[in-house]
Parts: structure tokens; sequence; C-alpha cells
């Protein structure tokens, strides 16, 4: 990650979060895929493991789901994504909705 978003972050987070030199941008993404690894088993939904890798950006090694299939549409990867529980209530604050035009 050489580039301007990751020198932003690198200093945000050392001056922010942590200055702890193991923990990195990086580790959010491990983090996240360990813990959609462990929604996906826990509800033994094996098959969301290829939408995992593509929300994550790895390649999928199917010839079947790689070059001929599509990408996954935003819903179920959004779907996927919603399964992730930290265990912090986060009930009490507003995200605002895009709404459609027209």
């Amino acid at each position: 990650m050489d580039n301007d978003f990751s020198r932003w972050y690198n200093g945000y987070e050392e001056k922010y979060i942590t200055d702890h030199p193991k923990k990195s941008f990086h580790s959010l993404r491990h983090n996240f895929i360990h813990n959609l690894k462990q929604e996906i088993t826990k509800d033994k939904a094996y098959g969301l493991e290829n939408v995992l890798k593509e929300t994550v950006g790895h390649a999928n090694e199917s010839i079947t789901l790689y070059r001929y299939g599509k990408e996954y549409v935003l819903q179920i990867k959004l779907d996927l994504i919603k399964r992730l529980d930290y265990g912090i209530d986060l009930s009490h604050l507003k995200f605002p909705i895009a709404k459609k035009k027209g």
C-alpha cells in the first residue's frame, strides 16, 4: 500500500488508534475476514466462502466461478457483511441512507 491513503491512514492510526508496530491497516482486513469466516461457519453457510473471497478482493481458483461466472451482485455481498457481529451495540447510531432520485 504505497499511496496517499496509506500514508494518511498510517499517520491517523499512530495518532488516534495505536502506535503498536504489529498493528496496521491490514490488521483491520485480517480481523474483518476472520470474523466473517466464523459467521459463515457458524451457520454452516459454507457456500458463502466464495462470496467472502470476492468481497475482499481475493481470487477464486474455481474455473466455473472465476472464468464463467460474473461477480456476485452487491446485495449478496452486503448480506454477507451484515452477518458480521463484533458484539458491539451500535443501535443508537443513525446511518444516512441514500434515497433514489425520481
